[in-house]
Order: C-alpha cells, then sequence, then structure tokens
C-alpha cells in the first residue's frame, strides 16, 4: 500500500511539474518537495501522528558490543542514547531519501510527457 501510494503521488506530482512548465532544476526541486510531503504523509497516516513510538533512534546493542570491545574506554559514552538533535537527523535523513531513488524515472516520465503535451506549441 505505501509503495504504491507512494508512486501514484510521485507520478502525479510529475503530471503537475509537467503541466506547470518546471524545467531543469526547478522540476527536480518540485521531486524533492514532493517527496518529503508524501513521506511526511506517510508517516503521519501509518503512526497515528505519534512517529516517537515507531522510530527508536537508539545506537544498536550489537554494534555498541563490538565498539566497546575495539574501545574499552568508550563503552559509557557508546551506551548513551541520542541527543534529540542527531534522533531528528537521523530521521530526517529517511523523510528525505526513502522512496526518492524508486520512484525518480516514473516523477521524469510524467514530467516529461506533460510537459511536452501541454507546452509544445508555446
Amino acid at each position: 500500500m505505501r509503495a504504491s501510494f507512494r508512486s501514484l503521488a510521485l507520478s502525479i506530482a510529475g503530471a503537475v511539474a509537467g503541466v506547470l512548465g518546471l524545467q531543469n532544476l526547478w522540476g527536480f526541486g518540485f521531486f524533492a518537495i514532493s517527496v518529503v510531503f508524501v513521506n511526511l504523509v506517510l508517516i503521519a497516516v501509518n503512526t497515528g501522528y505519534r512517529p516517537e513510538l515507531f522510530f527508536v533512534l537508539v545506537p544498536s546493542p550489537v554494534l555498541t558490543t563490538s565498539m566497546e570491545k575495539l574501545v574499552p574506554g568508550k563503552a559509557e559514552q557508546l551506551r548513551k542514547p541520542l541527543p534529540s538533535i542527531k534522533r531528528l537527523a537521523y530521521m530526517a535523513q529517511w523523510v528525505v531519501v526513502q522512496g526518492a531513488q524508486e520512484n525518480l524515472l516514473s516523477f521524469i516520465l510524467w514530467w516529461t510527457l506533460w510537459f511536452g503535451l501541454v507546452h509544445v506549441y508555446d
């Protein structure tokens, strides 16, 4: 459901970019904004507007244990939870990147199709 919604929403965004006549970096900027918007909607709806319950961003116990063996003096620092800023940065990274690569070509397909249909005689 999520993948088909994201694909459909970004294809529609490509059609909108084509109808608006966006070219070059403006079109790719519109794609980036569309990806962020669609991911935020998906996170909000799928988590019941409580994403902090589902995105637990703490150090992995396996990684922490192996790092403690390599650097025993930093064991206490590795066990501390991540600061809020880092947790937000990790979540922001997920929001920006998730689904972008899979849907870029469909966005470009619809973008160029609608740009050609609407603006061919301008």
